[in-house]
């Protein structure tokens, strides 16, 4: 197997940690925080995953 395809999960995974501890302290920090609105995600969402991507 390639490196590249050994090292992106690792990656992944060590990102994904990340966003969920930042995710934590903020509730921590705020705790009238909200989620992010459907509008937004789903912009988000289709602008990298949409039909003309």
């Amino acid at each position: 197997m390639g490196e590249k395809i050994l090292k992106e999960p690792i990656h992944n995974t060590k990102v994904l940690d990340e966003v969920a501890k930042m995710a934590f302290r903020s509730e921590k920090i705020n705790d009238n925080i909200k989620p992010i609105e459907r509008v937004l995600l789903g912009k988000h969402y289709f602008r990298k995953h949409g039909k003309n991507t």
